[in-house]
């Protein structure tokens, strides 16, 4: 990820849009990190060394391991922290050409994070935000796989500026997660969709496709595909009718015509 899409990334979550995005470490955490401060140079370090001893695979288990048994740290975790963090796990993925297992697909699920809990705090954010720094609204093909279910031609799906994070919202525009609904949850992409797009497939949407996204979904291969999806939401008007409205108050035409580029 280039020094430019790191500033980006930085930038782009505020202070009000979730309680996971405040950085402040409770109380209860305020004793010495069982080793070395998640994300940080040491911590770091010492996940490089590993991979140089022992090799790429056992370098993402330590990382797994650490992210896993520190949760409440890592929701706690500075943006700068953070986004080393990501970037390491990241490369290590890149390194090794995607997730090899389910775990490691799972894992993914972690690291999505910094989305507003409400559709309406999400418009309020985009509209508040300089060019550039934007949530970014995908087309309802981009969106389909996040459409199962009866009302799910009404769920809408965004993609964060630097392309890793996502955010899906229902018909009530509520913030969809792993907790109230692990089919159609947006989740955190491993490579980003825009800019590297051979990378996103092998990393993120082949794994998709064996595995869902959680462990919680073992049963997805039984829900509609992408296609059937997108056909039921262009035949459902109240649908479309929803979605242009949302166009409208984040731009109108001006994001249509981004959808359509990133088709």
């Amino acid at each position: 990820m280039s020094d430019q899409s790191s500033a980006v990334r930085l930038a782009r979550i505020p202070d009000v849009a979730t309680e996971s995005t405040s950085r402040s470490i409770p109380a209860t955490l305020a004793g010495p990190a069982p080793g070395p401060a998640l994300g940080s140079e040491e911590h770091l370090g010492l996940i490089r060394e590993v991979q140089r001893s022992k090799g790429t695979r056992a370098a993402l288990r330590k990382i797994m391991s650490d992210i896993r048994n520190q949760k409440a740290r890592l929701e706690a975790l500075e943006e700068l922290a953070f986004q080393r963090l990501c970037n390491r796990i990241n490369a290590l993925i890149e390194r090794q050409v995607g997730p090899r297992t389910a775990e490691e697909h799972y894992f993914r699920n972690y690291l999505n994070r910094g989305a507003p809990r409400t559709l309406e705090e999400m418009v309020a954010l985009i509209n508040a935000s300089p060019p550039g720094l934007k949530w970014k609204l995908q087309s309802p093909q981009q969106a389909a796989f996040h459409m199962q279910g009866p009302d799910g031609v009404y769920n809408v799906k965004f993609v964060s500026s630097d392309g890793h994070f996502e955010a899906v919202y229902d018909k009530d525009g509520i913030l969809l997660t792993e907790a109230n609904d692990p089919i159609n949850m947006g989740t955190y992409n491993y490579a980003d969709p825009a800019r590297e797009l051979f990378k996103h497939v092998l990393y993120d949407v082949s794994p998709f496709g064996d595995w869902g996204n959680s462990a919680a979904t073992s049963n997805f291969e039984l829900y509609d595909d992408g296609m059937e999806n997108a056909l039921r939401f262009r035949e459902d008007p109240q649908a479309k009718a929803a979605y242009g409205a949302l166009l409208r108050r984040l731009g109108g035409e001006r994001f249509r015509l981004v959808a359509r580029k990133r088709r």
